[in-house]
């Protein structure tokens, strides 16, 4: 039999184990919902003191979190005094992918005391920040075709501790490359040192192919 429940205002508290379950067939959804467009909260809170005090999960099938928010502040917040993580063990390049191409005001991840580190095997990290960016490889770090504009006081390091005869390389395909030092103080020079030797080298036939100019 159905059973249909209408009230103003109730109350139904329980002391012990207790559930609410749907046994559903094709397209008989459970909805808990807070309706009326007003300033009002639907709330789900637990007092649990356990590391999973309070569980969304589904044994089948995705879940979709939608936030139709338009004003200031109406955003998606999560908050934790602990750790955040998100896992992923989807194998493929976009198993956990953030994404605000639709909006102008980008993707901007802040590290407080520590340094905020993304870390791949064997897949892309694309990186925008308007702060430091620490980039730290054992393998190679490919900015094929990229834009590095870096503007602030703090230094540029590069630096690889690999042992073969090519451990850094700088190369243009097409185009020249300009080194500019705009320091005035003393020691503020363009410094080149090298262990072994130091090659110039131009295939240029003109006149000057290589120059050094202090005039």
């Amino acid at each position: 039999a159905d059973f249909t429940l209408d009230a103003d205002l109730g109350s139904i508290d329980f002391t012990g184990t207790s559930n609410v379950s749907v046994t559903g067939a094709v397209g008989e959804d459970f909805t808990v919902s807070q309706i009326g467009a007003a300033d009002a909260s639907l709330i789900l809170s637990s007092t649990g003191t356990g590391a999973d005090a309070l569980q969304i999960s589904t044994s089948a099938g995705g879940m979709d979190i939608t936030v139709a928010g338009a004003a200031a502040g109406e955003n998606l917040d999560v908050l934790s005094s602990e750790g955040l993580t998100l896992t992923s063990s989807k194998a493929m390049t976009t198993a956990i992918l953030i994404d605000s191409s639709a909006n102008a005001s980008g993707v901007r991840i802040i590290g407080g005391d520590n340094e905020p580190t993304a870390t791949a095997d064997g897949n892309d990290i694309e990186l925008l920040a308007e702060d430091d960016v620490l980039l730290a490889a054992t393998g190679e770090i490919d900015l094929t075709g990229a834009t590095i504009d870096v503007n602030g006081t703090g230094l540029i390091s590069l630096d690889t501790s690999n042992n073969t005869a090519a451990a850094m390389t700088i190369t243009t395909s097409d185009g020249g490359i300009d080194i500019t030092v705009g320091g005035a103080e003393a020691g503020e020079n363009l410094d080149i040192l090298s262990d072994q030797g130091w090659t110039l080298t131009s295939s240029k036939a003109m006149t000057t192919a290589i120059l050094i100019d202090s005039s």
